[in-house]
């Protein structure tokens, strides 16, 4: 039942992991919220109007293998298991250069290997550690969720070195979810399937460069991912823009997916 479940939710501090999280906490979902700094997370847990209990908030610097030891050992002390791990905390390209927001984008063979190192790691190592960690506890209980926070295509071959990591990070997914046929635990990849901003994308002049997407779409579709209501559902790719809200969950995510990885790459913006 969704009141026994428990999710990790990684990057719960950003835009998109705080609608994530709550959209989790209110449809019942016990959490264990993670960023690199506690900044925010406890007004969260107040926001959700759950009960004390219900939620821990555990900062932690995915780029330290310590760090991620200390935060599953939290989570496990808590509430004993984790049904549920959302691997959405990302070292962004605009975190790095602030000139990527206003359309520029650094030569890939300029970019500090330090920096692509970080970038790697957090944004693909991290989550594969903690795969690694509660995938063999849900295989056991037959029962389990790795939802993967990916971008669209059109990112993976613009953004360096977000984009690239992102892509290892779908490939990995892909992956998993063969590895995971049949044991009732599955890997799906979530994406917004464009800019999620609360005000479009603006150069210098006031001029839009790009019209933004509210992030509330990402709510509905990473409760039902975390739900019993996906049971048998992997390999997919999942694109909240494309989620009708209006249409019964059975109808709707079908038609805002596809299977993972790069089987509809001819729609290059998603």
């Amino acid at each position: 039942m969704a009141d026994e479940r428990v999710a990790l939710v990684t990057g719960a501090g950003g835009t998109l992991g705080r609608v994530m999280t709550l959209a989790l906490l209110r449809s019942g979902v016990k959490v264990v919220l993670t960023a690199q700094t506690e900044e925010g997370l406890a007004d969260l847990i107040t926001e959700s109007g759950v009960s004390a209990g219900c939620a821990i908030a555990v900062p932690a610097d995915l780029n330290e293998e310590s760090d991620i030891e200390r935060l599953l050992g939290a989570a496990r002390t808590a509430f004993g298991r984790i049904d549920v791990l959302i691997n959405n905390a990302a070292l962004m390209s605009e975190h790095l250069w602030p000139e990527f927001v206003a359309g520029g984008n650094p030569l890939p063979w300029t970019i500090d290997p330090v920096i692509y190192s970080r970038s790697l790691n957090i944004n693909v190592v991290a989550p594969h550690i903690l795969a690694a960690a509660v995938l063999p506890d849900m295989i056991e209980r037959r029962w389990g969720r790795i939802i993967n926070i990916t971008t669209s295509l059109d990112t993976m071959l613009r953004g360096w070195p977000y984009g690239s990591t992102k892509a290892a990070l779908e490939a990995y997914t892909a992956n998993l979810a063969t590895g995971l046929e049949n044991t009732g635990v599955t890997a799906n990849v979530l994406i917004p399937g464009g800019l999620t901003r609360s005000e479009p994308l603006r150069d210098a002049t006031g001029k839009i460069i790009r019209n933004a997407l509210s992030p509330e779409i990402m709510a509905r579709p990473a409760a039902w991912l975390a739900s019993d209501a996906s049971n048998g559902v992997n390999g997919r790719r999942f694109i909240a823009a494309r989620w009708d809200i209006a249409k019964p969950d059975v109808s709707a995510w079908e038609a805002a997916s596809m299977p993972v990885g790069w089987t509809g790459s001819g729609q290059i913006v998603l």
